[in-house]
């Protein structure tokens, strides 16, 4: 699908399209610009380790470096197409791959090639 038919999909989505698009583009402009992650609470980070992103509770950042970012997203398809649409927006590779023989957990990975 081409950018322009994104646009069209997200604009039709409404506010809570919107919403994930920002929270997913500061998410990728903070880990593109080599920000450091701080946190207000220690309670932000789950018990298994990994970083909840925003408030949605449906994405979760497993690990970071400059070259490549990994979120586990849980089952909601929508939320996984809006971060594959921009992450092309930004000209960043991404996939995503089943994690678990049961089709339970799907990692996403972004690959930075700067």
């Amino acid at each position: 699908m081409s950018l322009r038919g994104v646009r069209r999909v997200l604009r039709k989505a409404g506010p809570r399209a919107e919403a994930m698009v920002h929270l997913i583009e500061e998410e990728l402009q903070d880990w593109l610009s080599g920000a450091p992650i701080i946190t207000a609470k220690a309670s932000s980070r789950e018990p298994d380790g990994k970083r909840r992103i925003g408030t949605t509770g449906s994405i979760f950042e497993v690990s970071r470096n400059p070259a490549q970012l990994v979120w586990n997203i849980e089952d909601d398809a929508f939320t996984r197409y809006i971060v594959h649409a921009t992450a092309r927006f930004y000209g960043i590779v991404s996939f995503s791959k089943l994690a678990d023989l049961n089709h339970l957990v799907r990692i996403h990975y972004l690959i930075w090639w700067n």
